[in-house]
């Protein structure tokens, strides 16, 4: 059977143009892309002739059962026309030139198009978490945490990734697509190419499918301006921790000079107005003796205690003092 367009063929199932060998779903106005295995044909009656000379009556076939889908529901018509080179009527370039069901949006496809979204909220929580244990740290130790944390959150939204990407494609698959993006393409700087390529291969048949492409880079331009704003406001937020955790100057040369002048000694001491409590770190002291004399320079680090909290630890006294 043939059906070109115009044709006034009621919508049902007839027998595939294509050969098949199933039933194919005509909506009345264009073939669609619902398959359905052909009827088992009722076996002839065998039919025993009266004894009065009448018509015999030969029982009809039964009607046929459209055929239920995977998700045990019946095929629903597809609404509109297929995919086909040819618009005039039925195209014999096999399944790929029919419409495809228009289904397109997966979980794994949305996951990707948020994926460093998703990234930065667990940065966020690291550098939350970690960041008392981080201020205590040397610089070198600190640059070294931070670096070994970003690698291996980029190694796990990696992986995530693949198998967001392996999820999506296996339900375009089932949605009937028949060439979805190859996975590999989110090996190609992630997840930007997979979310285009899939984009086009969907479009192609039902010319939708670039939402989570367009999610995707919405959600970078705002990780950028979010990332523009904390280059400037983090260090402001650090120097205020900094400055909040350090000591008073004046109350720790007051502490120092009452220490030195209870070894018999008669001194000013003057230190910074802040004194550090960053581990490693060093700073200077002037302590000066009443009436005459040559002031000292003392050279005071900051360490690590035995309770883990920083302390102080005299380096040098330039000139020594004597006695």
């Amino acid at each position: 059977m043939t059906i070109t367009g115009g044709s006034t063929t009621p919508a049902g199932w007839y027998t595939d143009p294509g050969g098949s060998g199933h039933l194919r779903w005509w909506d009345g106005t264009a073939w669609s892309a619902h398959l359905a295995p052909q009827p088992t044909p009722a076996p002839t009656p065998v039919v025993a002739l009266p004894p009065v000379a009448q018509a015999p009556v030969i029982q009809a076939p039964a009607a046929y059962e459209p055929a239920m889908s995977a998700d045990n529901q019946p095929y629903v018509p597809f609404q509109g026309s297929w995919n086909g080179r040819e618009q005039g009527g039925y195209s014999q370039g096999g399944a790929e030139d029919f419409a495809r069901p228009a289904q397109w949006n997966t979980a794994g496809a949305w996951l990707l198009s948020f994926s460093y979204i998703f990234t930065l909220i667990i940065a966020l929580v690291y550098v939350v978490l970690e960041f008392p244990a981080l201020t205590l740290q040397t610089a070198q130790t600190r640059q070294g945490s931070i670096t070994f944390a970003s690698v291996l959150i980029q190694l796990a939204l990696w992986l995530l990734m693949v198998l967001f990407a392996l999820t999506d494609r296996r339900k375009l698959k089932s949605y009937g697509y028949i060439r979805p993006a190859s996975v590999l393409w989110i090996l190609l700087f992630p997840p930007l190419l997979y979310l285009i390529m899939r984009g086009v291969a969907i479009s192609r048949e039902v010319r939708h499918g670039f939402g989570p492409l367009i999610a995707y880079l919405v959600s970078i331009a705002a990780i950028v301006l979010l990332g523009v704003g904390s280059a400037i406001a983090i260090p402001a937020i650090l120097a205020g921790q900094v400055a909040g955790s350090s000591v008073s100057g004046a109350a720790f040369a007051s502490s120092l000079q009452t220490g030195l002048n209870e070894q018999g000694g008669n001194y000013t001491v003057i230190c910074p107005r802040t004194i550090p409590t960053t581990v490693d770190s060093t700073f200077s002291c002037t302590a000066t003796p009443s009436g005459s004399g040559k002031a000292h320079t003392l050279k005071i680090e900051v360490v690590r205690g035995a309770d883990g909290q920083p302390t102080t630890k005299l380096l040098s006294v330039t000139p020594p003092f004597s006695g």
